[in-house]
């Protein structure tokens, strides 16, 4: 039983959850998926505010159905990993398929991590990436050659 357990938590290890529901768009078009279940209950309720719960209640996590339409669960290498596996020869059309339709998704970050994102940007000495700066990797990290392009 001890082992069972443990292949669960295995299997679940290393698994990106994406939340979504049917039918919600963004202004754009796409479909959007979300890391976090608060952010897609807060986009459906702005796109809805006659069907959204009351602001008090936006974090309660099992709204009457007829408020907000069920949140659906996909793995994301799942997702991607069906539209990206050029290798099954049973159906080149089912891979197109696939394809399409992870062309109209859109992963949406977390509200937080944007937030967190942009104080960083404000606050970090030297920038987070240096395009004037190139590192070449070869073999073992420890052999790690940085140059630098002092032509711009």
């Amino acid at each position: 039983n001890t082992n069972t357990n443990t292949n669960t938590a295995f299997a679940l290890k290393e698994r990106v959850p994406l939340f979504y529901m049917d039918g919600l768009k963004l202004a754009n078009g796409k479909e959007p998926r979300y890391f976090n279940e608060l952010d897609l209950w807060q986009e459906w309720d702005r796109q809805n505010p006659s069907q959204s719960p009351p602001p008090s209640d936006i974090n309660n996590p099992s709204p009457p159905q007829q408020q907000r339409p069920p949140t659906k669960l996909v793995e994301l290498l799942e997702l991607y990993g069906t539209a990206l596996n050029l290798d099954d020869s049973n159906s080149n059309n089912n891979n197109n398929a696939a394809l399409e339709m992870v062309a109209n998704l859109t992963l949406m970050p977390v509200a937080e991590t944007v937030q967190v994102g942009k104080e960083l940007l404000k606050t970090s000495i030297p920038p987070n990436y240096n395009f004037k700066q190139m590192y070449l990797m070869g073999g073992p990290p420890s052999t790690a050659t940085s140059t630098t392009n002092n032509n711009n």
